[in-house]
């Protein structure tokens, strides 16, 4: 992504001087160079949340231009989430009216959180006057039992809102998708939103909301690829943990972007949740794609607990 001037040494929103120090496995984040979503409409039939509608990207977000970074509520399941002190987390999606789906690496404490929804410039108070962002506490974390924080498998969970998003003041704010249980996405190209580096190490948080495109790619050359980089020939891809994405140069997620949604398309209309940022080698290195979440092997979990 182009520097918009970045949150180096920060706090918190809205009034930031910078996204905090995030660590990350061993990588994730920003998004250089990226274009934008095929103009989406219309509804989808796969139903979630209490108005029955998922997936709907509003046709080039809600009052600004076309340009690289991503419009006002394009991606309108985006979430933030927040720490003690307004301090960045990380990125979430929201997949029921009243849930939203992350990864647990991000969560170093459970108590305190809050879920941000409807933003798009961390450093603005209020983005839109007539589209105010949703920030609601969390009132509870359910972490995948089966969670390893030193692999990384298992890397689900669901925070449970105080207060579900109401779509009538919030009209901006939709959730995604949710897949089917095993649902594939090799050979699509999808779409990774987030306010996570343009750039690995010395890099820049974005203030301004970012996209890129990325084509979801094989597990099997995947694996290959990473056994080129300093994971090293015996490095073995956990299939059911993860799915790949990217590989292209100047296209990736980077540190930052961890729990941030891979949205792909689902039909004309409507954008399902494949991944979650996960961790990658490096950002945005020719032929090193990233690991994510594969939401799909665990949709059904997901399900389980969203209603």
């Amino acid at each position: 992504f182009p520097n918009q001037g970045g949150f180096p040494n920060q706090g918190g929103f809205p009034n930031q001087g910078g996204f905090p120090n995030q660590g990350g496995f061993p990588n994730q984040g920003g998004f250089p160079n990226q274009g934008g979503f095929p103009n989406q409409g219309g509804n989808n039939a796969n139903l979630v949340g209490s108005s029955g509608v998922c997936g709907v990207r509003r046709n080039f977000g809600v009052g600004r231009a076309i340009t690289p970074t991503a419009d006002f509520a394009e991606y309108p399941w985006m979430a933030v989430i927040l720490g003690r002190g307004d301090a960045y987390v990380s990125g979430g999606v929201l997949v029921a009216d009243g849930w939203v789906l992350t990864a647990p690496h991000k969560l170093k404490e459970h108590s305190g959180l809050r879920v941000r929804l409807g933003d798009y410039d961390v450093g603005s108070a209020t983005d839109l006057p007539h589209f105010p962002h949703f920030e609601v506490s969390v009132s509870r974390v359910i972490i995948h039992p089966q969670f390893n924080s030193q692999t990384l498998a298992n890397d689900v969970a669901l925070l449970r809102l105080a207060e579900p998003v109401n779509r009538q003041r919030y009209p901006h704010i939709t959730p995604a998708c949710l897949p089917a249980q095993g649902q594939k996405f090799e050979g699509q190209r999808c779409y990774i939103s987030g306010w996570g580096k343009d750039a690995f190490g010395p890099g820049f948080y974005q203030r301004l909301l970012q996209e890129v495109d990325v084509p979801v790619i094989d597990s099997f050359k995947c694996e290959q690829q990473l056994q080129r980089t300093r994971l090293g020939p015996s490095f073995k891809l956990d299939r059911r943990s993860f799915m790949c994405a990217g590989g292209e140069k100047d296209k990736d997620s980077c540190e930052g972007d961890g729990g941030s949604p891979l949205v792909c398309p689902n039909g004309p209309n409507s954008w399902t949740v494949a991944g979650l940022v996960a961790w990658g080698v490096g950002c945005a290195e020719e032929n090193v794609p990233a690991a994510y979440v594969n939401v799909a092997n665990y949709a059904n979990f997901i399900r389980q607990h969203v209603h």
